[in-house]
């Protein structure tokens, strides 16, 4: 007969001491010991694949976050920006972006934010290197707004204050070059003083009158407006200097402006009618300064239409 699997048993003793019965162990309490140390194994190892998801998922994002590609510093915007009133409005004005570098020049993040910063400070000059309307008034971001706060106005030197000027200014064949280009930038200089209040008007003639923009047909002063000057001075910037040399058109088309003030500007000789012109054409009483440029072989014509109109004459080497 096969072997039959006993269960072993344990006595117990009463309240009195007698030996009870023996109480048998059966399989099913040995199965539920079983399935409860099963269940808690079950639990580790989910702890345990928890536990590895996590840091795996930690690694991942840290490894995401270094590989990930970084903005670029290559590209740096410098913003200028003016502040003043035109009719009694604050603007900022004129916003310039440098050019991105070439990438081949660094490919370190830290390199290229040096060059930039390197080559954007290397351009800048001290102010006081600089004409004093330049710096008033370049691309006309300021012009307009500041000035000498008397309401006088220079050119080459000469001051004169008054409500309303003219510029009469040479640009024949003989000003090419250096010499226009500086008539040039004082002119933009003296630009650099106006006030808002003040008007104004620019003429350039060589054998023939050529006048600033007008936005009509008939010429007249114009406003000493941010937006004026500024596109005063781009018209300005556009001129060349070419041809003869005779300037009775152009003072007579100043005069007829009726303005408190002319600046007459000439680097040669010129016919000398120019001054009979000048004082027949003066009926306001215009003061006309004049300014021999660089050559003084005109003087004598200029001298006599500023003592005839009460101004000054100056020679300018």
């Amino acid at each position: 007969m096969p072997a039959t699997a006993t269960w072993p048993s344990i006595s117990r003793l009463d309240d009195r001491g007698n030996v009870d019965a023996p109480a048998v162990i059966s399989p099913q309490a040995v199965e539920g010991e079983v399935t409860v140390e099963a269940v808690e194994n079950r639990q580790l190892r989910w702890i345990g694949i928890v536990g590895s998801l996590l840091l795996h998922a930690s690694l991942l994002l840290v490894l995401a976050a270094w590989l990930l590609p970084r903005p670029p510093l290559d590209r740096v915007a410098v913003i200028e920006t003016t502040m003043g009133s035109e009719d009694g409005a604050e603007k900022a004005l004129d916003i310039a972006a440098t050019e991105s570098l070439d990438s081949a020049e660094s490919d370190r993040p830290s390199e290229r934010l040096f060059a930039v910063t390197a080559s954007s400070t290397a351009s800048v000059q001290p102010a006081e290197k600089l004409p004093a309307g330049l710096v008033a008034g370049i691309n006309g971001d300021s012009g307009g707004s500041s000035g000498n706060g008397d309401g006088s106005v220079g050119f080459f030197g000469v001051k004169a204050e008054g409500m309303s000027f003219v510029f009469v200014v040479d640009y024949s064949g003989s000003m090419q070059g250096y010499r226009f280009s500086r008539a040039r930038t004082e002119l933009i200089r003296a630009l650099g003083d106006f006030q808002p209040h003040q008007k104004f008007f620019v003429i350039f003639y060589n054998h023939r009158a050529q006048p600033m923009y007008v936005s009509g047909k008939r010429m007249r002063l114009m406003p000493a407006s941010r937006t004026t000057l500024r596109r005063t001075r781009r018209w300005i910037d556009k001129q060349n200097a070419h041809g003869g040399t005779y300037p009775d058109v152009a003072l007579k088309m100043a005069l007829d402006m009726k303005p408190d003030v002319i600046f007459f500007l000439s680097d040669g000789e010129f016919p000398r009618t120019a001054r009979t012109v000048a004082k027949e054409a003066n009926k306001h009483g215009t003061i006309i300064h004049t300014i021999a440029f660089e050559f003084d072989g005109g003087q004598l014509v200029l001298k006599g239409i500023a003592e005839d109109n009460h101004g000054r004459y100056r020679f300018v080497k």
